[in-house]
């Protein structure tokens, strides 16, 4: 008789039970992960709205993504990890063998858009083989599992400001201070940003970009945040933009704020089949 667990399934957009479901049995290669600490990913909220093109095609379906925990049962052939190992693993995986993982452009793998992991919302987690070899970390005993949870989001940040290539001096503009947006304001910094603008339109996130490292901070409400920008920067717009929300007016200000010859980077999700001017 299978064994069983609790979980939040997703059966629909705007429809989220917790119920029993069954625990899932691995394969060769995987591992059973106890959930420690799952997060909630702005995707999550996103495919709850609205649902979502490739994350979750079948329902009723595991929900969630973004976790950490302890190894429970390890599968035929793992020799990396042993039960009671803490470890945090991402959603998905590169396949390491096609046209573009051989050409070190991960991100662009096919596998990535077809084999999404979910069930983090849940007691326990399938770590497939391909994110088993991977895309899965041990972590010290020190490290809370609500902050190792916190890995897959940063690796995207990481992404995001690899691909911003910022350079010593330049001016940073971060359009959205949520957490991802928070990040990115702390690895401009790191990255050698001297200017990082950032703007949104709550309070709440205002103050903690002040505390993030931002050195001005606007509020859209109350003014013009492409002439505030530009009035920054001496007329020409920030040297690199990053966008953290994810609607096309965003997009559109993203690219009216970055000056001539400069990056913008668009990293907010918008809506399957969204455009912009």
């Amino acid at each position: 008789m299978s064994r069983r667990m609790n979980a939040a399934m997703y059966h629909g957009v705007g429809d989220v039970r917790y119920e029993q479901t069954d625990v899932p049995e691995i394969g060769p290669g995987e591992i059973l992960v106890k959930v420690g600490n799952a997060l909630t990913c702005g995707t999550d909220v996103k495919t709850y709205k609205r649902g979502h093109p490739i994350l979750l095609r079948h329902t009723p379906a595991l929900f969630g993504h973004e976790y950490a925990g302890t190894v429970e049962i390890v599968g035929e052939g793992v020799d990396r990890f042993n039960a009671g190992d803490r470890v945090v693993a991402t959603n998905s995986a590169p396949c390491g063998t096609c046209f573009f993982c051989k050409r070190g452009s991960f991100n662009l793998c096919p596998e990535l858009k077809e084999s999404f992991v979910n069930g983090a919302f849940a007691e326990y987690v399938r770590v497939p083989k391909h994110v088993v070899k991977w895309n899965t970390h041990r972590i010290p005993d020190s490290l809370p599992f609500r902050e190792a949870a916190l890995t897959e989001p940063l690796a995207c940040v990481v992404h995001g400001i690899e691909e911003a290539n910022i350079q010593l001096g330049e001016t940073v503009a971060i359009i959205g201070a949520g957490p991802i947006g928070q990040m990115m304001i702390m690895l401009a910094k790191k990255s050698g940003a001297s200017i990082v603008i950032v703007s949104d339109l709550a309070e709440l996130r205002r103050d903690m970009a002040a505390r993030a490292g931002a050195d001005v901070v606007i509020n859209p409400a109350k003014e013009d945040a492409v002439e505030r920008v530009r009035a920054e920067t001496g007329g020409y717009g920030a040297d690199v933009v990053i966008e953290a929300v994810g609607l096309p007016a965003t997009w559109e200000q993203a690219v009216d704020m970055t000056r001539d010859a400069g990056m913008t980077v668009l990293f907010g999700g918008a809506a399957s089949g969204t455009t912009f001017e």
